[in-house]
């Protein structure tokens, strides 16, 4: 029973290493010796075999994209939680050096450790140098950023810590 609409072609089409054959109907010829079923069976188990690993391979593929994927998502979450946190530095920083320009600005500037050195010696008579020249005279009273001293004179004298090089 091998009539022209029976007669079927294979034709291989080359993927990578994996050649795929698929079946087209060519226009009805007689066909000039019988169809050689085994070979045909076996030709077919070839392909089914091929077919087999090519799954096999894009599936192991498949799988090792799709780890590379995740480890990506992981990296990307540590880069915006490491991102936030500079974003947040970067603004405590910007705060510091803008109340630092204030300061500077203002020519007021605190100095905790000279605030208590010269709170220590409240009372007493002490020599503080400037650019200006030298002060001499007893600490009155010492604020955050200044202190004020009164010369043997009677005159008040108030040095923004700024201003003071040295104190004896």
């Amino acid at each position: 029973m091998t009539s022209r609409q029976n007669v079927v072609r294979i034709k291989e089409v080359a993927i990578g290493q994996l050649k795929i054959g698929r079946i087209v109907n060519p226009k009805p010829v007689k066909p000039t010796r019988p169809i050689n079923v085994q070979k045909l069976l076996g030709e077919v188990r070839k392909f089914a075999r091929q077919l087999r690993i090519f799954r096999r391979d894009t599936l192991a593929e498949e799988q090792r994209l799709q780890s590379e994927i995740n480890q990506l998502q992981t990296q990307d979450a540590n880069l915006q939680a490491q991102i936030s946190k500079l974003q947040t530095q970067v603004a405590n920083l910007q705060t510091q050096v803008a109340n630092l320009q204030t300061e500077l600005e203002s020519d007021v500037t605190p100095n905790p450790a000279l605030q208590s050195l010269l709170q220590s010696k409240q009372g007493q008579t002490v020599t503080v140098a400037t650019p200006a020249g030298n002060v001499t005279g007893e600490v009155i009273l010492v604020g955050t950023d200044a202190v004020q001293i009164q010369e043997p004179n009677g005159d008040i004298v108030n040095i923004p810590f700024a201003k003071i090089t040295a104190v004896q």
